[in-house]
């Protein structure tokens, strides 16, 4: 008998009021920060806006895709890529609402695929600290090029993260490959990482602002606003 469940889970859909709800606290959110910056829309470059959105976005959708099936793995559940990109295009909408949406989401597909509420949530909530320590450690290597001094405090603060997140995945999870699985997934959260890290730049090159090895450190902050909200 194969480790994982054969049954696969189901899509799961964001409420439409609470994607409309997330659109307008998106907006809201623009229109009070535009004023604040100076930004000429005109003297924008369309060529690293079309790699933002045609390389940037599709990279890391296809990295919460394959990090919610190896979370799912651990869960012993077998999840096909196609309903997995779902899952990460759905999650990364309720990410807009000011509460943990992308969590929700998640924990609801784990649910109908078969887990408990709890303990889909405790997977979820361990494998978010495990992507919190590999950004953090990623984020403090590029903080040590640029020669500050406190850098390793961030690389020892994230490896110990990245470390009891790892720890904590094992203990939560009865998936007798569970090493393998979690090693796994923390190479996947190295990819969001990096994939976040060069749709910045895209970006950043798209408004005329030349970003180095900060870029890493600025992509530390979609992560870390996921884990408090």
């Amino acid at each position: 008998m194969s480790e994982l469940a054969t049954e696969s889970a189901p899509p799961t859909e964001v409420p439409r009021w609470a994607l409309g709800l997330g659109l307008l606290v998106f907006v809201g959110g623009l229109i009070f920060a535009l004023p604040a910056v100076e930004f000429n829309p005109s003297a924008a470059s369309l060529g690293w806006l079309a790699a933002a959105a045609l390389i940037g976005v599709p990279l890391m959708t296809l990295s919460n895709a394959v990090e919610f099936q190896r979370i799912a793995n651990l869960r012993q559940h077998e999840v096909k890529l196609v309903e997995a990109i779902e899952v990460a295009v759905s999650s990364t909408a309720a990410n807009l609402l000011p509460l943990p949406g992308g969590s929700i989401v998640k924990i609801a597909a784990l649910k109908r695929a078969g887990s408990s509420t709890r303990g889909a949530a405790i997977i979820t909530i361990w494998a978010g600290a495990l992507w919190l320590g590999v950004a953090a450690t990623v984020a403090g290597g590029a903080l040590l090029i640029d020669g500050e001094p406190w850098a390793w405090i961030v690389i020892a603060g994230g490896a110990a993260v990245g470390a009891g997140a790892a720890f904590a995945l094992a203990r939560s999870s009865t998936l007798p490959s569970r090493p393998r699985v979690i090693a796994s997934l923390a190479l996947v959260e190295l990819g969001a990482t990096l994939s976040s890290a060069l749709r910045l730049w895209f970006v950043g090159n798209a408004l005329g602002v030349s970003l180095g090895v900060d870029v890493f450190v600025i992509a530390l902050a979609p992560v870390l606003g996921a884990a408090v909200v």
